[in-house]
């Protein structure tokens, strides 16, 4: 025992001592710690391509909020954004909102003709996300509907009202065949441009005459 120093002296020392050691071992630790997060590389942010069947929901559950069918404002819209949409996709969805686009430039606004159109639009999008092929095939069943429907003109006046009550609920039914029929039954494209075809005809015929 050093002279002048009692034994309360030496273990109030000795405590200092262990006190001040355990401080530098904390302050070690945390510099540790601290070297390792800032080693730690850095993970890339991963952003997921939204599927078909995604895009699909989202038409089905928020088309109607939906103002521009461009494909970023679909998928935005359909999965709050958190998704990308992919190259395939967007290629697809924009070609076919390309075909509304022309349609619906010849168009009345807020006529007869405008709404048939544009109820055309979510069965034939999402048609386009189940058969590629469809947007670049003319002779395609659904793009000769769409075709066909606009050629419905000729019985409309410059306003886009049909003249004849009875051909105007016939187009409404048709095209509400599509819009309720078309993600059970592909073949409704089919028939329902049979049956635009074959009163069409005598329609253009008067016209003609």
């Amino acid at each position: 025992m050093s002279a002048g120093i009692g034994p309360g002296g030496v273990l109030r020392k000795q405590a200092a001592w262990l006190l001040v050691g355990a401080l530098a071992a904390l302050n070690l630790t945390g510099c540790l710690k601290h070297t390792r997060l800032l080693e730690r590389p850095q993970q890339p942010q991963v952003v997921l391509s939204a599927s078909g069947a995604q895009l699909i929901q989202g038409l089905n559950q928020r088309y109607d909020q939906i103002h521009s069918l461009s494909a970023t404002v679909l998928i935005r819209a359909s999965v709050g954004g958190a998704r990308r949409v992919a190259q395939n996709h967007r290629q697809i969805l924009d070609t076919t909102a390309a075909l509304f686009s022309r349609a619906r430039a010849d168009v009345v606004p807020s006529s007869d003709m405008e709404s048939l159109v544009k109820r055309l639009e979510r069965p034939l999008l999402k048609l386009a996300l189940q058969d590629t092929n469809f947007p670049n095939l003319p002779d395609h069943p659904a793009r000769q509907v769409l075709n066909l429907v606009e050629q419905y003109a000729v019985a409309a006046d410059d306003k886009g009202r049909f003249f004849d009550a009875k051909l105007q609920r016939f187009l409404y039914l048709l095209v509400d065949r599509v819009c309720s029929q078309a993600d059970d039954d592909p073949g409704i494209f089919e028939t329902v441009r049979d049956s635009l075809e074959k009163v069409l005809l005598p329609i253009l015929q008067i016209r003609r005459t």
